[in-house]
């Protein structure tokens, strides 16, 4: 996984928590170091989803990290060892419709 990480050749923003239990700071710079164009956000106070913890915080990076990120068409070819899984055939990659009731974090509202 670690080499294809390193043909990747767009820009990424790597956001996590200080506090993030699943997928500990150690582990998004072991992360970040695999990435060539990566920008790193560790978001204080906040745990697995700074998005959702800390808008505060991540929002404006994030319409920052767009704002310096050059416009390009997206290309339709695949790069191939990516979109393999080990047994050799593509995977899956379909996701369901939500449903309209259906929010990421139950009993929160969208904002206006």
């Amino acid at each position: 996984m670690w080499p294809d990480l390193e043909r990747l050749r767009v820009r990424t923003l790597l956001a996590w928590g200080d506090a993030d239990l699943y997928s500990p700071p150690s582990v998004q710079r072991m992360l970040a170091a695999h990435l060539p164009r990566v920008e790193t956000l560790v978001v204080n106070e906040s745990g697995h989803a700074p998005q959702w913890e800390r808008p505060d915080i991540f929002n404006p990076a994030l319409l920052n990290f767009f704002r310096k990120t050059p416009h390009q068409p997206a290309t339709s070819a695949p790069v191939e060892s990516l979109a393999q899984t080990p047994g050799g055939s593509a995977p899956n990659l379909e996701v369901p419709a939500a449903s309209p009731d259906h929010h990421p974090r139950p009993g929160c509202a969208d904002p206006p």
